[in-house]
């Protein structure tokens, strides 16, 4: 029981042998804390945890931009989605209303923590308030980082996303970062890949939406948990058509090979530009 969920949590898998996830264990900190960082340590990446590694034997060595966007983007992530999840299931009786308020903090922390695709969870998803299940929707959707066991657009895509808005809003002429310039073609990569992630889980809702009895926030939640390969569900997934679930299955493999591929097709090398370029035109926009 312990080396399968140990595994299943650091894989973010969410596979449990228990068939109600970690429900039971809601109040037990040992269990809930050490499901936590066995999540948050495979969806850090490798690289980060070599990096961590490299910083523990040596305190000086310094830190690489995509750890630092890792880390912060991680621990952001987790504070706004215990706090939001805190303020709003706290009087919730289905969820932390019953509980004390140690309790309530660690389960909402917990959720925090597995919506970031680990797929475990401490609370029923389905008796949580629509705020609350649309906020672990964001979080799914974003996911772990590049190069874990997690899902998602990944913390570096959110973070130069958001980088890039900033400076467009700032009118500055660089995106700039802890002493590092990132490149706009970077930040045109994210949107293309938020794009493309957005337009596959819109989709695949609108599919779900017309061939099974669901609501929207219903089947917006199977499938962004589809695609962020989380596994958390509203209780949709017993009653999904054939249909239904042959789409949940396309979207989960689309978002564990689609991103990446997408990924590595808009990483490689540009073409040298070509010896004529077309006059600039000037299009309205926002």
């Amino acid at each position: 029981m312990g080396v399968f969920h140990a595994v299943s949590s650091f894989h973010n898998a969410g596979f449990d042998l228990t068939g109600s996830s970690l429900v039971p264990f809601a109040q037990d900190p040992l269990l809930i804390l050490t499901h936590a960082a066995l999540i948050i340590t495979g969806g850090l990446g490798y690289a980060v945890l070599l990096e961590i590694g490299a910083r523990v034997r040596s305190p000086n060595h310094p830190w690489t931009l995509h750890a630092r966007f890792v880390l912060m983007i991680t621990a952001i992530l987790l504070v706004v989605g215990t706090l939001g999840t805190l303020a709003i299931e706290w009087g919730n009786p289905h969820t932390l209303g019953q509980l004390a308020w140690p309790s309530k903090i660690l389960d909402a922390f917990f959720q925090s923590v597995t919506a970031r695709t680990a797929g475990f969870t401490s609370l029923d998803t389905g008796l949580m308030h629509p705020a609350s299940q649309f906020l672990t929707i964001m979080l799914m959707f974003i996911g772990a980082s590049p190069g874990s066991t997690g899902g998602g657009i990944k913390t570096t895509t959110f973070a130069i996303l958001l980088w890039g808005v900033f400076t467009v809003i700032r009118q500055h002429p660089d995106i700039t970062s802890h002493g590092r310039r990132i490149t706009w073609d970077f930040f045109s990569r994210a949107v293309a890949i938020v794009f493309l992630a957005a337009s596959v889980v819109l989709v695949m809702t609108a599919a779900v939406l017309l061939t099974n009895h669901a609501g929207f926030l219903e089947a917006l939640f199977e499938t962004t948990s589809a695609f962020g390969t989380v596994g958390l569900s509203m209780g949709l997934t017993p009653h999904l058509t054939t249909t239904g679930r042959v789409l949940i299955v396309v979207t989960m493999f689309l978002g564990r090979v689609g991103p990446l591929t997408a990924a590595v097709a808009l990483l490689r090398q540009a073409r040298p530009p070509a010896s004529i370029r077309y006059p600039e035109a000037q299009i309205p926009i926002g």
